[in-house]
């Protein structure tokens, strides 16, 4: 029991003296003669003010204990002396060391610890070091208690709560209840019993108290009150404050209180008249021009309004609060409704279909747990959206003086500069003759319909000028309008002679879905023997033939058809199809109405030019490579876009570019301009616009010269795969043979120098070689040296290649074990394998193929931990010295300059500078004479050039470079 009790947690032991106490030092106990017992009935750590608390500390709180006596049958003993003692270096008791007991048998005295003491028990040690306090009366009846005495606040503090609920979520005045759990810790994690801990909530009722148990927990029940105010995310706070050393510790839970009731969103594009009164645009314009009208709705179950409810909006863009809600009323007024405006602090915020954020603004409703979807706008440059365009289109160009009975059907579409239609906007008719309404309101699609009838009156009878016209109060050239005239017609006649067709305008189109101008107006002239235009309404036939596929008059399908003149001018539009070509049309007119045409024409007034994209080139040119300025380049690049007939595409077609690194690289230091448009100017000195090519621009730096990436261009055209949809995407790379593309060095320039140009095989000492090195460099246009360039060495009169390096290795080959002939053993070269981090030539990983002995860091803390497997080598650094961590030693890859596959061809390193060792025979001096009077043999002298080359396209040579052999006279023989 005794090493049982050792272990237990202060909460742990209290409670067990709370049980009972025995004459064991280890635990509160009890010690019995024949006529008394003597317990410690309770024990509690408080402050100063008497407020519970985990622990005593020195000098921040205490320990409150009680003892009783009682005789043996339980009857408690009033009015004897009980003394205590402690075992501490320091303390004291508040009531004194003798303290009498009262009418229960029980005596309360507070030990006080000195700010100095310091007795905790160690776990790990069968001595129990804490403080004990003593009971005893008459020397022989006696009781303990046990306790830690903590020197600094730290060792038991901060505290730990844990604040949670049981529900989440709880519907207003359902009577639900949730159920609140606080529990609180000290920083040794032991639970604290007889805590008093203080609730509060923003929304909602829960007790302001609760008291611990042993376990260290509190559970208290929440609940709304009713209201509508509760309505909302109630934050319920529990607080623990140690007065003791001046410091609390909180956390909170968090309960949604929800209804039923229903939240609607509307946005409405708005502008001012003078009057002050809201006219409905378009869009959201910056500034002042126009805002976005927020219309938010509650209802009840049954849908009617409610009144005196507070609904927020929330405005952002690409998840950032942006713009400023100005609300007309905050609390829902008697239709239920709550009304702001969007102000936009004069900033665009407009959608990029290309990229998956939404750019524009996106606003939601909240009114308690209730949160609209989100209602999304943008908000454009008055300069991206106005003027808007207005088309005003009728069914017909005559109808007859008869009351009413023959009527035109007029179509207004009103669009914003964008192309998108605009809704529920007001549009205002007039007509000079006849009768049409004077307002009218667009749909969904911008589009209003009226009715135009004459009213029986003569005065009618002629032309009817309608036009119709919108009126944006954000501008000061606030009017736009369309006319077209409607002929009401008299039963006369005039005598035809013959049909004029002018050329369109346009006079040439594109197929469908050719990205630009689809459509255009045929026009018939008809005129009578005096070359006048008739004035009366006229049928005219308009017939396509032969029919190019898919083009139409008016309508899909209609290839024939037939319209009133109006002034003496029959017109329809024609549609282009998905086959180029020109159009002819048959024109024909039965002017007295027999059923048998009196006069004809034949014309071709429009063209149908190129298709959509269906093919596409992309290249680019050295030659078209410039320096910036900071050692930055740009290149031209650019595309070819055709239809499948070969035929350029439409001017002004989108292209689109990307750039990408080649596995396993994954970042590039290059970047290009995304859009292009064919027929767009290129910078290129020189160079000409075409139709059909789209320049753009990549920019890249010096380090990435000679470095891979794949470059794309693409456009979406017609229906490539056949499904009947448009707008498949024609993609190209450049130089698509390969799948990737090189960056050659801009004018680069290659340098060539040798350790020595003269050497002499005899003096000062008989040599039967020469090892010279060569040291090439290579700078591109702005003067800056180029890493990773593959240089290639080659010379007259060298007969091997040495590597130039600087840590030693074992030519042992791969298997790094001598004499098994495997690869690269005895070849003079460091081999390794190239495959990269995994070791497997198959994948393109960090490493494979990149002609570098590559080490690791794989866990990203700065040093190597894996390299690519070479023979073994001395990692020693530069000093070939171990132990003096100089520049490379110990960076896990050998130090040198490699000869790739043990050729003559050396990287450059970031200096630009490769280089690599030349040997010259002595045989290259050939015997030339023998002086038998001087016994001397003469040889010839040989000169040697060598010469560096770079191997990325454009390929380019250094300087040749001669270096002098001799061979002195030496005495015979001469062999």
């Amino acid at each position: 029991m005794k090493s049982f009790i050792k272990y237990l947690t202060l909460p742990t032991a209290i409670g067990l003296l709370l049980i009972s106490l025995s004459c064991d030092d280890r635990i509160p106990d009890s010690t019995a003669t024949s006529n008394a017992t003597l317990v410690i009935s309770q024990m509690q750590s408080i402050s100063d003010d008497g407020t519970s608390v985990g622990e005593v500390v020195s000098g921040s709180s205490n320990m409150r204990l009680v003892a009783t006596l009682k005789n043996d049958t339980g009857v408690p003993l009033k009015d004897k002396t009980i003394k205590f003692a402690h075992d501490g270096t320091g303390g004291s008791f508040e009531s004194g060391t003798s303290v009498t007991t009262d009418e229960n048998g029980q005596v309360v005295n507070i030990f006080k610890p000195n700010s100095s003491e310091n007795m905790v028990d160690k776990t790990t040690t069968p001595e129990y070091e804490g403080l004990t306090v003593t009971v005893i009366y008459e020397s022989s009846l006696k009781a303990t208690a046990e306790f830690n005495v903590y020197p600094n606040q730290d060792d038991v503090w901060p505290y730990t709560m844990y604040v949670t609920s049981d529900v989440d979520n709880i519907k207003l005045d359902n009577g639900e209840e949730v159920e609140i759990e606080a529990r609180l810790f000290n920083k040794t994690n032991v639970p604290l019993e007889n805590m008093i801990l203080s609730f509060a909530s923003n929304k909602g009722f829960i007790d302001s108290e609760g008291i611990t148990d042993s376990s260290g927990s509190v559970k208290l029940t929440f609940q709304d009150n009713g209201s509508q105010e509760d309505i909302g995310l109630a934050n319920i706070i529990c607080t623990f404050n140690h007065p003791g050393f001046n410091a609390s510790v909180k956390d909170s839970a968090q309960v949604t209180i929800g209804t039923d009731n229903g939240l609607t969103l509307q946005v409405l594009p708005v502008s001012f008249d003078e009057t002050g009164s809201t006219v409905v645009v378009g869009e959201d314009i910056t500034g002042d021009v126009s805002f976005t009208r927020l219309i938010a709705t509650v209802t009840d179950t049954s849908g009617n309004p409610i009144s005196g409810q507070t609904v927020s909006f929330i405005a952002t863009s690409n998840n950032a609060s942006v713009g400023t809600i100005n609300y007309e009323n905050q609390v829902s007024n008697t239709q239920g409704q709550v009304i702001a405006h969007f102000d936009d602090g004069n900033q665009t915020f407009k959608d990029n279909p290309g990229t998956p954020n939404y750019e524009g603004v996106s606003v939601v409703a909240s009114y308690g747990d209730k949160v609209t979807a989100p209602q999304s706008f943008n908000v454009y440059e008055a300069s991206d959206v106005w003027p808007y365009s207005i088309f005003l289109t009728t069914d017909t160009d005559v109808i007859q003086l008869d009351g009413g009975t023959t009527i035109a059907k007029l179509v207004t579409r009103l669009l914003n500069k964008l192309g998108n239609p605009i809704n529920n906007a007001q549009i205002a008719y007039s007509a000079t003759k006849g009768y049409i309404n004077s307002v009218g309101y667009t749909d969904s699609t911008g589009v209003d319909s009226v009715i135009f009838t004459d009213l029986g009156d003569e005065e009618d009878l002629g032309v009817s000028d309608i036009t119709a016209t919108f009126i944006h109060p954000g501008f000061v050239d606030n009017s736009i309008s369309d006319l077209l005239q409607i002929y009401i017609e008299d039963p006369t006649f005039q005598q035809c002679t013959y049909i004029n067709v002018p050329s369109s305008v346009p006079g040439s189109i594109v197929v469908k879905n050719g990205g630009g101008t689809e459509s255009t107006m045929i026009r018939a002239e008809l005129f009578d023997d005096n070359n006048n235009l008739i004035n009366t309404p006229t049928l005219v036939r308009f017939k396509l033939h032969p029919i190019l596929v898919g083009c139409y008059l008016e309508e899909p399908g209609v290839t024939d058809t037939t319209v009133y003149t109006v002034n003496g001018v029959a017109s329809v539009s024609v549609n282009s199809g998905t086959r180029p070509g020109p159009i002819r049309v048959e024109i024909s007119s039965d002017c007295d109405g027999d059923g048998t045409p009196e006069i004809e024409s034949v014309a071709v007034p429009v063209i149908i030019e190129a298709g959509p994209p269906y093919y596409i080139q992309a290249n680019w040119s050295v030659e078209s490579t410039e320096e910036t300025g900071g050692c930055i380049f740009k290149r031209q690049v650019a595309a070819l876009v055709y239809d499948r007939y070969s035929n350029p595409v439409e001017d002004s077609t989108y292209v689109y570019w990307k750039i990408e690194p080649v596995l396993p690289d994954t970042v590039i230091s290059a970047e290009i301009y995304g859009t292009s448009f064919t027929n767009n100017e290129p910078w290129q000195a020189g160079a000409d616009t075409a139709h059909g090519v789209a320049f753009s621009t990549m920019l890249y730096t010096n380090d990435f010269q000679g470095q891979n990436c794949i470059v794309t261009a693409y456009t979406w055209g017609g229906d490539l795969d056949g499904d009947g949809v448009y707008g498949d995407s024609v993609g190209a790379i450049i130089n698509p043979e390969d799948g990737f593309t090189l960056v050659s060095v801009f004018d680069p320039e290659v340098t060539l120098s040798v350790s020595q140009s003269f050497h002499d095989f005899t003096i000062p000492v008989a040599t039967n070689e020469v090892a010279i090195m060569l040291t090439a460099r290579i700078t591109s246009a702005c003067g800056e040296s180029v890493e990773g360039i593959p240089i290639g060495f080659s010379g007259v009169g060298v007969t091997e290649w040495r590597e130039v390096g600087l840590e030693n290795f074992d030519d042992y080959g791969i298997d790094t074990v001598n004499n098994t002939n495997d690869q690269g053993e005895g070849d003079g070269c460091f081999t390794w394998r190239d495959y990269g981090i995994d070791d497997d030539p198959q994948t393109l990983d960090w490493g494979t193929w990149n002609d570098q002995h590559d080490s690791f860091d794989t866990d990203g803390d700065g040093l190597w931990d894996a390299n690519e497997f070479s023979e073994n080598f001395e990692d020693y650094g530069f000093d070939q010295i171990d132990g003096t961590f100089d520049e490379g030693e110990n960076n896990g890859y050998w130090d040198g300059y490699h000869m790739i596959g043990c050729e003559p061809i050396v990287k450059t390193d970031q200096d630009g500078y490769a280089q690599i060792i030349a040997v010259f025979p002595v045989e290259l001096c050939v015997w030339q004479s023998f002086d038998e009077a001087n016994n001397l043999c003469s040889w010839e002298g040989f000169d040697a050039t060598v010469f560096a080359t770079s191997l990325v396209p454009e390929i380019v040579a250094s300087n040749d470079v001669a270096i002098t052999l001799q061979r002195s006279p030496t005495a015979g023989p001469c062999f």
